[in-house]
């Protein structure tokens, strides 16, 4: 049986795509060659997209869909592929492409022998909240709609065809299979008016729950109120979201026991240490500089003697004063007490970093 499907190019702003729809060349129909490249770097599945007249590369097939259209073109079931639709959008350009594929009738019936398909089969045509469910992860995907089985069958067509717009959803698709899925009905009879509020506070409650959902936003819609776009779940988000913040708090409440320790231990430090003042260094500095220029420059008029001993002991002061703090820095007394706080503070770091899982 043959499949049709649409899928994006990835990329194409490393490529010549801009050129090449500036030329005109990226018309509806223009035939395309899907190659895959085993020996690329950062994928084994990567599958390339060029234009066949020319081979002029135009980007990739996204990662998600890779392995099933590697394994389209190794078990040469492409039939033909051409572009879709090309449209600059802003700085980037947009590039649909239809593949035409052969499926075997033995893929078909495990599809429709799945969990995924029979768990739909038995949806109703009615309004309500539904959800598709990973049995493996137990992540979920909600969803509402005034015909649920209509809904889903859609779901399982793009899930199908690998163009689904909620690429979390489609990677574990394509990655599991439909076995691994099950549609259920969360709520039925729903009212149409009242279908999104239903949709959002069963993801809210979800949410609270600490639930893994497949859902980008917290009102099912996939953007938010600035009408950004996302691609993580929100589940994902909130999530990180809270590791993130219960790890500032960690990082607080260990940062303030570094500082007890170093707090508690300044004193302490301070007490090894000389007790004489600045001004006793810079007199007894003045004094010795003063009598040593007036020995080895006899000549000196006593206002620059006066003048420049004061200058060379403001200079000389701190250097003495250094000297003497580091000479007691060395005592026994001194190197104990940095024993003793290091020793702390490394506990505290231990601590942290088991609590950060390091």
């Amino acid at each position: 049986m043959r499949i049709s499907a649409n899928i994006s190019v990835k990329g194409t702003k490393y490529y010549k795509a801009a050129e090449l729809l500036q030329r005109g060349a990226l018309s509806t129909g223009t035939a395309i060659r899907l190659e895959h490249q085993p020996d690329n770097l950062h994928d084994k599945n990567a599958v390339a997209v060029k234009i066949m007249r020319t081979g002029t590369m135009l980007g990739h097939v996204s990662r998600e869909l890779a392995p099933k259209y590697a394994a389209l073109i190794n078990g040469n079931k492409i039939i033909e592929a051409g572009i879709a639709n090309a449209e600059k959008n802003g700085k980037y350009i947009n590039i649909d492409i239809r593949v035409v594929y052969e499926q075997s009738d033995e893929q078909l019936a495990q599809r429709h022998a799945s969990r995924l398909w029979q768990s739909a089969l038995v949806m109703p045509a009615e309004a309500g909240v539904y959800t598709i469910w990973n049995i493996d992860s137990g992540r979920q995907y909600i969803g509402s709609s005034t015909n649920i089985k209509d809904r889903i069958r859609a779901h399982m067509r793009d899930l199908t065809l690998g163009c689904h717009a909620n690429h979390a959803l489609q990677s574990d698709f394509t990655r599991l299979g439909a076995e691994h899925f099950e549609a259920k009905i969360l709520e039925r009879v729903v009212p149409p008016s009242k279908l999104a509020m239903a949709e959002a506070q069963r993801i809210s409650s979800l949410l609270n729950s600490g639930a893994a959902l497949y859902n980008l936003t917290d009102d099912g819609q996939g953007k938010g109120r600035s009408g950004r776009g996302y691609t993580e779940p929100i589940s994902d988000r909130l999530a990180r979201q809270r590791a993130e913040e219960e790890q500032r708090e960690i990082d607080e409440i260990f940062s303030k026991k570094r500082k007890a320790v170093i707090d508690d231990y300044a004193p302490k430090f301070t007490a090894t240490l000389p007790k004489t003042n600045f001004w006793v260094y810079f007199a007894a500095a003045f004094v010795g500089i003063f009598i040593a220029l007036a020995i080895m420059i006899p000549k000196i008029s006593e206002g620059r003697l006066f003048v420049f001993s004061f200058i060379l002991a403001f200079v000389v002061s701190p250097f003495v004063s250094g000297y003497f703090q580091g000479k007691a820095k060395q005592s026994a007394e001194y190197q104990n007490l940095t024993k003793q706080r290091d020793e702390k503070l490394r506990a505290i770091d231990n601590e942290h970093n088991k609590m950060r899982g390091l």
